[in-house]
């Protein structure tokens, strides 16, 4: 708690306290998903995860209504925050910042780890916009129109690998290709790129 210099105490909430807490990041390896109760039943409850020192444990917090319905693929990196470790080195409250599409780690297995044993919730049903719906290797094209602005960006998968184009439109463009530990992998971090680009204001066309 930090408090203002030269306040006096003052019964239960006080506009002279600060509550101060602090967070670490890191990142961790998907290894299953975890089946949701409640009001999350029928999709993600909580991401099952490996450090690269082989601790596992849950991710339970941090995720939106629409990556419940659409998680992180097993095999993926993400970022989580936590506040410390325990004992044991296990993340205390730990919760979901974000899939890294540019980074994997490697993991050690942990002593008795029966991952086999860790099973993915029944596949929801493939929509617009997720990872089921781009796997077959057709490119997807959208531009983006706006006062001086004339751009494309265009993304396809092949296998594990992604391969994004973008410039000005007319022009050849830059290019480049990412590999992942699997095509579901893959396919996920596609539906997050086409995500993030139509939040931008990128409009689909057909090619």
């Amino acid at each position: 708690m930090l408090r203002q210099p030269g306040s006096n105490y003052v019964a239960g909430r006080s506009s002279t306290l600060l509550k101060v807490k602090s967070f670490h990041d890191a990142e961790a390896l998907v290894i299953g998903h975890q089946a949701g109760a409640g009001r999350h039943k029928g999709r993600l409850g909580a991401l099952l995860v490996r450090l690269s020192d082989g601790t596992e444990f849950a991710i339970g917090t941090g995720f939106s209504d629409r990556q419940r319905d659409n998680p992180p693929a097993i095999g993926a990196t993400v970022t989580f925050r936590y506040q410390e470790l325990s004992d044991s080195g296990v993340p205390r409250f730990p919760s979901f910042a974000g899939v890294r599409l540019d980074a994997a780690i490697a993991t050690t297995p942990a002593a008795g780890s029966k991952i086999e044993e860790v099973r993915p919730p029944t596949a929801l049903p493939a929509t617009a916009g997720s990872a089921g719906s781009f796997k077959d290797g057709k490119p997807r094209y959208f531009e983006f129109l706006e006062g001086t602005s004339s751009k494309f960006w265009e993304v396809s998968q092949a296998r594990n690998t992604i391969t994004t184009r973008w410039g000005r439109i007319g022009a050849a463009g830059q290019s480049k290709t990412k590999t992942f530990t699997d095509g579901q992998a893959a396919a996920n971090a596609m539906a997050l790129l086409i995500e993030e680009k139509t939040d931008e204001g990128y409009v689909e066309r057909p090619r």
